[in-house]
C-alpha cells in the first residue's frame, strides 16, 4: 500500500490537480496528451499493487 500511495502522490496527484484546475477554468491544458501518457504509464502498476493488497487482505481474513 505504501508503494501504491507513493505512486499516487508523486504522479497521479499532480496530474489530477492540473486537470481539475483546467476543468474549473473551462480550458484544455496544452499538455493534455502528455498528462494522459504519464497517467497511463503508472495505471498498470497501481492496479497490480492494489490487487496485491486486496489479495493480502483476503489471505489475512481467511487465516483468522
Amino acid at each position: 500500500m505504501l508503494s501504491w500511495l507513493g505512486l499516487y502522490l508523486r504522479v497521479a496527484t499532480p496530474i489530477n490537480q492540473t486537470l481539475t484546475a483546467a476543468a474549473m477554468a473551462h480550458v484544455t491544458p496544452g499538455n493534455a496528451r502528455a498528462l494522459q501518457s504519464r497517467w497511463d504509464s503508472i495505471i498498470t502498476a497501481r492496479a497490480l499493487l492494489m490487487a496485491a493488497a486486496v489479495a493480502g487482505l483476503a489471505v489475512s481474513a481467511a487465516t483468522h
